[in-house]
Parts: C-alpha cells; sequence; structure tokens
C-alpha cells in the first residue's frame, strides 16, 4: 500500500544488524528538539506562529541523533548521521480549541551509522500517511504514527513559517522476527521549501482554473483502497474496474468558486471485496451517480465536495488534475471491514483512483 515503509540495509560487520529509520540531516551525537516534547502532550500556551505554516516539503540540515537495536546491540546506543531527509505535510484538520487534530505525511531519509557501517535507506515515494497531531509546545506540534513494523514521533518546533527545528523519536520491528527492534532518536535543522504548485502559471493561474473544461468522459486506470483502523493502515483492497468509462459533467454555479457536478452513465467502480490477507469490505462497489456541489480548493489544487453534499455520502476531492488525467479520492466512513478471523473492523476506508480522458 502507499504507506508502506521500503526499506534496504547493508551489513558490514558480522552479526552486526541496525537498521535506524530517521528524518534529517548529517549529525554527531544526540540532541533534543527544543520546545517540542514528542510524545505528544498537549500544549495548553499561545502559540506565536499557525500551526498553517506546518503544511509544504521541509528538507533537513545539520542534524544528530543514536540509536540501538535491542537484538544485536542490547544496551548499545550509536551515533548516526541522517542525509537526505525530506518531510511533506498536507492536508492539516486541526483545531485551535482542542490543540489536536489529524495530518498526512510523507517520509524519505538516508541514515547511516559510520561505527558499525550501517546503511538504512527509507522513502515513501511521495506516498501519504495519516498521523495524529498535538501542539506539544509552544510553536510545536508533534505527529504521531504507530505501524504493524514500528513506529514515528515526529516534532516540529517552527523558529519563522520557513525554518524549525525536527526530532523523531519511533522504531522499526522486523515482522517476521519481533526481537529484532531497532529504536531511534535524531533531530537536525529543518527549511521548508518554496511551494513551485501554488505559483500562477503565467498562462493559465491556478485561481482561474476553468474546471468545466474537465467534463467529459473519463476511463479509471488505477487505484486503491486503504483501510485504517486506530490511525494505522492495516490493509489495502485493489480497484477491479470495468472497461469501460464513467461521464463527468462540470457547470460553474451561481456562487464564485463553486461548481455543479455530476456523474452519470457507466459510473459504479467495483473492486476486490475480499483481499489476499482475508480481510472482508461490506461494500464491494462505488456508484458516483448524481450530481453535488464543488468548490474549489487551493490546498487540493482541485475541487471538493463534503459528505452532506454529495448524494452517495462520501467525500470527494478531485485533484492532482491536467487536461488528460485526475485523480478522485472518496473518504468512505460506512465500509464494515471484517478480518480473516472474524472480527469487524470500524474503520475509515480512503479510495482513490487516477482517471485519464476518453480517447487520450
Amino acid at each position: 500500500m502507499h504507506s508502506r515503509r521500503v526499506w534496504s540495509c547493508w551489513l558490514l560487520m558480522g552479526l552486526i544488524f541496525f537498521a535506524v529509520i530517521s528524518g534529517g540531516c548529517g549529525g554527531g551525537s544526540s540532541s533534543s528538539s527544543g520546545n517540542g516534547n514528542g510524545n505528544g502532550e498537549s500544549y495548553t500556551g499561545n502559540n506565536t506562529i499557525s500551526y498553517e505554516a506546518l503544511a509544504g516539503t521541509w528538507t533537513g540540515s545539520n542534524g544528530s541523533g543514536s540509536g540501538q537495536n535491542n537484538k544485536y546491540l542490547p544496551g548499545q546506543r550509536v551515533p548516526v548521521k541522517v542525509e537526505n531527509l525530506e518531510y511533506s505535510i498536507r492536508n492539516i484538520n486541526y483545531s485551535e480549541a482542542s490543540k489536536t487534530g489529524t495530518a498526512e505525511l510523507s517520509l524519505k531519509e538516508h541514515v547511516t551509522d559510520e561505527q558499525y557501517g550501517v546503511n538504512s535507506n527509507r522513502d515513501w515515494g511521495g506516498g501519504f500517511s495519516t498521523f495524529t497531531m498535538t501542539n506539544s509546545g509552544q510553536n510545536s506540534w508533534t505527529f504521531s504514527r504507530e505501524y504493524s513494523d514500528g513506529e514515528d514521533n515526529v516534532t516540529i518546533t517552527l523558529q519563522s513559517e520557513n525554518a524549525g527545528r525536527l526530532r523523531n523519536v519511533g522504531s522499526l520491528i522486523n515482522e517476521d522476527d519481533p526481537s529484532d527492534r531497532t529504536d531511534f532518536d535524531f533531530t537536525c535543522d529543518v527549511t521548508k521549501q518554496a511551494d513551485e504548485s501554488s505559483t500562477p502559471s503565467p498562462s493559465e493561474p491556478v485561481e482561474y482554473v476553468d474546471w468545466t473544461k474537465f467534463s467529459g468522459t473519463w476511463i479509471p486506470e488505477d487505484g486503491e483502497i486503504d483501510v485504517f483502523k486506530a490511525g494505522s493502515d492495516i490493509t489495502e483492497f485493489a480497484l477491479n474496474y470495468a472497461s469501460s468509462g464513467f461521464s463527468l459533467s462540470i457547470s460553474e454555479s451561481e456562487n464564485e468558486g463553486e461548481y455543479d457536478v455530476s456523474f452519470y452513465g457507466d459510473a459504479v467502480i467495483p473492486f476486490v471485496k475480499t483481499n489476499t490477507e482475508g480481510y472482508t469490505c461490506s461494500r464491494n462497489t462505488y456508484d458516483l451517480s448524481g450530481a453535488c456541489t464543488f468548490k474549489t480548493s487551493s490546498e487540493y489544487q482541485g475541487l471538493h465536495s463534503n459528505h452532506e453534499e454529495n448524494p452517495s455520502g462520501l467525500f470527494i476531492s478531485i485533484f492532482d488534475w491536467s487536461d488528460n488525467e485526475i485523480n478522485l479520492v472518496f473518504i468512505d466512513e460506512d465500509n464494515a471491514i471484517t478480518s480473516a478471523g472474524g472480527e469487524l473492523i470500524t474503520s475509515e476506508v480512503t479510495v482513490s483512483f487516477r482517471c485519464r480522458r476518453a480517447g487520450s
């Protein structure tokens, strides 16, 4: 699934196996992240920089940290340096009142331990996972998520809207051998990169996109259904498209920035009801037929509707578009998932698929 982490390790010494996961820069010894406590505890004070500044892509430098493998290096922490760090944050859904929320993160980094000759690469390839988000200090927010093979607790303390300090405290567990566990703790300076996608094009500024030009017939090409439980991505289903496409009609509404969108024709998207891991969906199709109002969104660089406006009760977004390609995303809160052992899982199901224009 898109959130699954990709790792590769090369051991240069005998039985020394040390897979350190980190997010940051070059470094030496361990240090802390400043005001961020890294444990997700809520902060009740005032912030001088808005959480909205967290959205974007951050790259790291001047990092340091340490790690320990409980099986091969019990009781020993060794220094690491972190290179090629790139963390992206998007879709922040945060409450100033509760100081909590969620956000999607994508991670990329290269970690080396010079003492033991261990290299580890992690690259989510642009895929995103949903993290819980907590205000953990002044201008400091912690993003946390547990996986079947470990966890990440990422704290970013902002020094300005474009610079800050990042700390990642987490672990990596070998799913085939749970005793093979690596814990890590590192920090680094981070700088937010310029968002080129938000810069208006001279020929067609983003804020003046004519969405009506995307009316027509579209053919689904590929996609996936991700199932979440307690903030973790536990499984996925493959979409099983029919060969024919569906029709899409988009027209401007009376209200500025809103469009009337209709799906019609062959707009039923089937998928495999039981996946290879034995999980079963209560649904096995999504029906796009109907009409609703979509609003423009700079966050998605596209259009989106909410649950109430869409006849199917699903949240829908159209984003990452080109003249001949669009991506649709649904959030389905009513799809009951059952595990191979019969456990009923109350879950959130995220459906995403890419479509190309018929004839392109």
